[in-house]
């Protein structure tokens, strides 16, 4: 099935999957317009965090050649991850989605002795300097 990304109302990008071309009757009318599609999973993710703004991704080709080739460090934590998740099985994927669920706590800001708050600024940090 092909990759798409939806946009609703208040302008959130979602991913989805669709056999055919999308049209409000097949996506439950979820979405405002659809983004696609894309050939893998990665450029749909780097079209979401950086195509809407960026000049260079004209075209969802654009997305998937600049998911592979851009340098951003926080990007490539984010890739390595995402070409983790392609490389499961669907048992193999279920199975960790579902040990991430049990472990998580949305009232605990940490995750075993590592702050994610500060992780996440750490992060935000890197990629601001990065767009300087």
């Amino acid at each position: 099935m092909a990759i798409y990304l939806g946009k609703r109302t208040n302008g959130d990008l979602v991913q989805f999957h669709c056999s055919g071309r999308p049209t409000r009757a097949n996506t439950g009318g979820r979405f405002v317009s659809a983004i696609g599609p894309f050939a893998s999973e990665l450029a749909a993710t780097y079209y979401a965090r950086y195509g809407h703004a960026n000049p260079e991704v004209r075209t969802c080709a654009d997305a998937e050649r600049l998911s592979r080739e851009d340098p951003n460090p926080v990007w490539q934590i984010i890739r390595e991850q995402i070409e983790l998740e392609m490389s499961m099985s669907a048992e193999e994927l279920a199975e960790w989605r579902q040990c991430e669920a049990e472990e998580y706590e949305p009232d605990k800001p940490m995750l075993g002795a590592v702050d994610v708050t500060e992780m996440f600024r750490q992060a935000r940090v890197l990629e601001d300097l990065y767009q300087e």
